[in-house]
Protein backbone atom coordinates (compact mmCIF):
# COMPACT_ATOMS: atom_id res chain seq x y z
CA UNK A 1 0.00 0.00 0.00
CA UNK A 2 2.99 2.28 0.43
CA UNK A 3 4.74 1.56 -2.60
CA UNK A 4 1.16 2.66 -4.57
CA UNK A 5 0.92 5.27 -2.32
CA UNK A 6 3.95 7.12 -3.60
CA UNK A 7 3.73 6.31 -6.90
CA UNK A 8 0.13 8.24 -7.24
CA UNK A 9 2.29 10.89 -5.66
CA UNK A 10 5.09 10.92 -7.74
CA UNK A 11 3.16 13.66 -10.70
CA UNK A 12 3.69 16.12 -7.55
CA UNK A 13 7.11 16.07 -7.28
CA UNK A 14 9.96 18.27 -9.39
CA UNK A 15 11.11 16.26 -12.41
CA UNK A 16 14.56 15.69 -11.11
CA UNK A 17 13.28 14.06 -8.29
CA UNK A 18 10.62 12.15 -9.81
CA UNK A 19 12.98 10.81 -12.19
CA UNK A 20 15.30 9.71 -8.63
CA UNK A 21 12.81 8.21 -6.73
CA UNK A 22 11.24 5.97 -9.64
CA UNK A 23 14.84 4.55 -10.23
CA UNK A 24 15.14 4.10 -6.38
CA UNK A 25 11.57 2.21 -6.84
CA UNK A 26 13.63 0.18 -9.71
CA UNK A 27 16.44 -0.91 -8.02
CA UNK A 28 14.64 -2.02 -4.68
CA UNK A 29 12.61 -4.27 -7.26
CA UNK A 30 15.12 -5.36 -9.25
CA UNK A 31 17.31 -6.12 -5.77
CA UNK A 32 14.04 -8.51 -4.85
CA UNK A 33 13.84 -10.14 -7.76
CA UNK A 34 17.36 -10.47 -8.40
CA UNK A 35 17.53 -12.31 -4.53
CA UNK A 36 14.87 -14.33 -5.60
CA UNK A 37 16.48 -15.53 -8.79
CA UNK A 38 19.47 -15.93 -7.37
CA UNK A 39 18.17 -18.35 -4.57
CA UNK A 40 16.49 -20.00 -8.14
CA UNK A 41 19.88 -20.17 -9.35
CA UNK A 42 21.88 -21.82 -6.71
CA UNK A 43 19.18 -24.46 -5.51
CA UNK A 44 19.40 -25.86 -9.04
CA UNK A 45 23.39 -25.89 -8.28
CA UNK A 46 25.59 -27.98 -6.55
CA UNK A 47 24.67 -27.18 -3.02
CA UNK A 48 28.32 -27.35 -1.54
CA UNK A 49 29.24 -24.45 -4.18
CA UNK A 50 26.62 -22.15 -2.56
CA UNK A 51 28.24 -18.92 -1.23
CA UNK A 52 28.22 -18.99 2.87
CA UNK A 53 25.44 -16.13 3.21
CA UNK A 54 22.36 -18.52 1.86
CA UNK A 55 24.23 -21.85 2.68
CA UNK A 56 21.54 -22.71 5.10
CA UNK A 57 18.46 -21.75 3.16
CA UNK A 58 16.64 -24.79 3.68
CA UNK A 59 15.74 -25.73 -0.25
CA UNK A 60 19.27 -25.49 -0.63
CA UNK A 61 20.48 -28.15 2.03
CA UNK A 62 17.68 -30.58 0.32
CA UNK A 63 20.07 -30.72 -2.47
CA UNK A 64 22.91 -31.49 -0.13
CA UNK A 65 21.25 -34.15 2.04
CA UNK A 66 20.70 -35.91 -1.20
CA UNK A 67 24.15 -36.97 -0.95
CA UNK A 68 24.03 -38.67 2.22
CA UNK A 69 20.48 -39.79 1.44
CA UNK A 70 22.24 -42.33 -1.10
CA UNK A 71 24.01 -43.90 2.04
CA UNK A 72 21.63 -45.77 4.30
CA UNK A 73 24.66 -45.57 7.18
CA UNK A 74 25.09 -41.78 6.26
CA UNK A 75 21.01 -41.43 6.75
CA UNK A 76 20.94 -42.81 10.18
CA UNK A 77 23.94 -41.28 11.35
CA UNK A 78 22.19 -37.90 10.19
CA UNK A 79 18.79 -38.58 10.26
CA UNK A 80 17.68 -35.80 12.67
CA UNK A 81 19.81 -33.38 10.74
CA UNK A 82 17.50 -34.31 7.53
CA UNK A 83 14.48 -34.76 8.73
CA UNK A 84 14.89 -31.50 10.40
CA UNK A 85 15.79 -29.53 7.39
CA UNK A 86 12.92 -31.17 5.35
CA UNK A 87 10.22 -30.03 7.26
CA UNK A 88 12.09 -26.26 6.96
CA UNK A 89 11.99 -26.90 3.63
CA UNK A 90 8.02 -28.02 3.36
CA UNK A 91 7.34 -24.91 5.62
CA UNK A 92 8.77 -22.61 3.05
CA UNK A 93 7.57 -25.01 -0.07
CA UNK A 94 5.04 -26.93 0.62
CA UNK A 95 5.24 -28.66 -2.67
CA UNK A 96 8.55 -29.99 -2.51
CA UNK A 97 8.44 -33.46 -3.15
CA UNK A 98 12.31 -34.31 -2.57
CA UNK A 99 11.82 -32.71 1.15
CA UNK A 100 8.70 -34.84 1.58
CA UNK A 101 10.67 -38.13 0.13
CA UNK A 102 14.00 -37.43 2.31
CA UNK A 103 11.53 -37.14 5.27
CA UNK A 104 10.18 -40.92 4.72
CA UNK A 105 13.36 -41.79 4.16
CA UNK A 106 14.05 -40.86 7.96
CA UNK A 107 10.23 -42.41 8.61
CA UNK A 108 11.94 -45.71 6.99
CA UNK A 109 15.08 -46.13 8.86
CA UNK A 110 13.44 -47.72 12.12
CA UNK A 111 11.87 -51.58 11.48
CA UNK A 112 8.47 -51.18 10.67
CA UNK A 113 8.66 -47.28 9.81
CA UNK A 114 6.24 -45.03 8.17
CA UNK A 115 8.06 -43.88 5.60
CA UNK A 116 5.32 -44.96 3.10
CA UNK A 117 3.33 -42.37 3.68
CA UNK A 118 5.59 -39.82 3.03
CA UNK A 119 6.23 -41.55 -0.57
CA UNK A 120 2.82 -41.70 -1.64
CA UNK A 121 2.27 -37.87 -0.59
CA UNK A 122 6.08 -37.19 -2.45
CA UNK A 123 4.20 -39.05 -5.30
CA UNK A 124 0.87 -36.64 -5.35
CA UNK A 125 3.05 -33.33 -5.34
CA UNK A 126 4.83 -34.90 -8.54
CA UNK A 127 5.21 -38.18 -10.21
CA UNK A 128 8.52 -37.66 -11.92
CA UNK A 129 10.95 -38.16 -9.22
CA UNK A 130 12.43 -41.20 -9.67
CA UNK A 131 13.61 -42.17 -6.35
CA UNK A 132 10.24 -41.81 -4.93
CA UNK A 133 9.03 -44.24 -7.81
CA UNK A 134 12.10 -46.29 -6.84
CA UNK A 135 11.28 -46.52 -2.98
CA UNK A 136 7.65 -46.84 -3.87
CA UNK A 137 8.37 -49.98 -5.76
CA UNK A 138 10.80 -51.31 -2.95
CA UNK A 139 7.39 -50.94 -0.43
CA UNK A 140 5.31 -52.55 -3.14
CA UNK A 141 7.48 -55.54 -3.98
CA UNK A 142 7.58 -56.13 -0.37
CA UNK A 143 4.16 -56.12 0.16
CA UNK A 144 3.85 -58.17 -2.48
CA UNK A 145 1.81 -55.84 -4.09
CA UNK A 146 2.51 -57.01 -8.41
CA UNK A 147 -0.33 -54.33 -9.66
CA UNK A 148 1.32 -51.31 -7.93
CA UNK A 149 5.09 -52.43 -8.48
CA UNK A 150 4.31 -52.14 -12.62
CA UNK A 151 2.15 -48.97 -11.99
CA UNK A 152 5.41 -47.48 -10.67
CA UNK A 153 7.73 -48.93 -12.97
CA UNK A 154 5.15 -47.80 -16.23
CA UNK A 155 5.31 -44.03 -14.28
CA UNK A 156 9.13 -44.23 -14.21
CA UNK A 157 9.64 -45.90 -17.97
CA UNK A 158 6.94 -42.67 -19.13
CA UNK A 159 8.87 -40.59 -18.09
CA UNK A 160 12.33 -41.39 -18.48
CA UNK A 161 12.60 -43.29 -21.63
CA UNK A 162 16.29 -43.77 -21.07
CA UNK A 163 15.32 -45.96 -18.14
CA UNK A 164 14.45 -49.09 -20.09
CA UNK A 165 17.88 -50.33 -20.05
CA UNK A 166 17.40 -50.96 -16.32
CA UNK A 167 13.63 -51.39 -16.21
CA UNK A 168 13.36 -54.33 -18.44
CA UNK A 169 15.81 -56.62 -17.64
CA UNK A 170 14.05 -56.98 -14.38
CA UNK A 171 10.38 -56.89 -16.04
CA UNK A 172 11.72 -59.77 -18.70
CA UNK A 173 13.14 -62.12 -15.52
CA UNK A 174 9.77 -61.41 -13.73
CA UNK A 175 8.12 -63.03 -16.58
CA UNK A 176 7.55 -66.43 -15.53
CA UNK A 177 5.18 -64.83 -12.78
CA UNK A 178 1.44 -65.26 -14.07
CA UNK A 179 0.46 -62.32 -12.10
CA UNK A 180 3.33 -59.83 -13.89
CA UNK A 181 2.07 -61.12 -17.29
CA UNK A 182 -1.39 -60.36 -16.70
CA UNK A 183 -0.99 -57.54 -14.86
CA UNK A 184 1.90 -55.91 -18.11
CA UNK A 185 -1.20 -56.18 -20.40
CA UNK A 186 -2.94 -53.14 -19.76
CA UNK A 187 0.61 -51.63 -20.75
CA UNK A 188 0.25 -52.84 -23.89
CA UNK A 189 -0.75 -49.26 -25.51
CA UNK A 190 2.22 -47.71 -24.02
CA UNK A 191 5.40 -46.46 -26.06
CA UNK A 192 7.55 -48.63 -24.06
CA UNK A 193 5.57 -51.51 -24.50
CA UNK A 194 6.05 -53.26 -27.69
CA UNK A 195 9.87 -52.23 -27.63
CA UNK A 196 10.11 -54.06 -24.15
CA UNK A 197 8.77 -57.54 -25.68
CA UNK A 198 10.70 -57.23 -28.80
CA UNK A 199 13.85 -57.62 -26.82
CA UNK A 200 12.43 -59.78 -24.12
CA UNK A 201 14.27 -63.14 -24.77
CA UNK A 202 17.45 -60.95 -25.38
CA UNK A 203 16.99 -58.95 -21.91
CA UNK A 204 16.68 -62.78 -20.01
CA UNK A 205 13.37 -63.46 -20.54
CA UNK A 206 11.79 -66.81 -20.41
CA UNK A 207 10.88 -68.11 -23.83
CA UNK A 208 8.17 -70.05 -23.23
CA UNK A 209 6.89 -67.01 -20.95
CA UNK A 210 7.51 -64.60 -23.49
CA UNK A 211 5.46 -66.27 -26.78
CA UNK A 212 3.01 -67.18 -24.04
CA UNK A 213 2.18 -63.86 -22.99
CA UNK A 214 2.44 -62.65 -26.96
CA UNK A 215 -0.61 -65.18 -27.65
CA UNK A 216 -2.74 -64.01 -24.63
CA UNK A 217 -1.78 -60.27 -26.42
CA UNK A 218 -2.22 -61.06 -29.81
CA UNK A 219 -6.05 -59.36 -30.32
CA UNK A 220 -4.76 -56.16 -28.66
CA UNK A 221 -1.75 -55.33 -30.73
CA UNK A 222 -2.47 -53.77 -34.38
CA UNK A 223 -1.25 -56.08 -36.78
CA UNK A 224 1.52 -54.23 -38.21
CA UNK A 225 2.95 -53.76 -34.87
CA UNK A 226 1.97 -57.68 -34.01
CA UNK A 227 4.09 -58.79 -37.67
CA UNK A 228 7.02 -56.43 -36.12
CA UNK A 229 7.19 -57.85 -32.97
CA UNK A 230 6.50 -61.15 -34.09
CA UNK A 231 9.76 -61.08 -36.37
CA UNK A 232 11.84 -59.67 -33.61
CA UNK A 233 10.94 -62.72 -31.52
CA UNK A 234 11.09 -65.24 -33.27
CA UNK A 235 14.71 -64.45 -34.10
CA UNK A 236 15.52 -64.63 -30.72
CA UNK A 237 14.15 -67.94 -30.90
CA UNK A 238 15.42 -69.69 -33.73
CA UNK A 239 18.72 -68.29 -32.08
CA UNK A 240 18.54 -70.47 -29.30
CA UNK A 241 17.16 -73.02 -30.86
CA UNK A 242 13.65 -72.54 -29.96
CA UNK A 243 11.81 -74.01 -33.56
CA UNK A 244 8.70 -75.26 -31.63
CA UNK A 245 7.90 -72.12 -30.16
CA UNK A 246 9.31 -69.88 -33.14
CA UNK A 247 7.06 -72.05 -35.12
CA UNK A 248 3.65 -71.15 -33.02
CA UNK A 249 4.13 -67.87 -33.72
Amino acid sequence: AVCFGKAANLTRLPVILRRALILVLAVLLAALGGNSSYLAYWRSQDASLAPGAIAADPILRVRHFEKIAERPDQLAAQAGAVAKNALAALRAEPLQAIAMRQLGMVAALPRGGTGAKHFLLAERITRREITTQLLLIEQTVRDDDIPATLDHYDRILLVYSASGQHVFPVLAKALPDLDVRAGLAKYIARPWALDFLSNAIDLGGDPDSVTELLADLKTRIPPTERDKLNTAVIRQLLARGHFALADNL
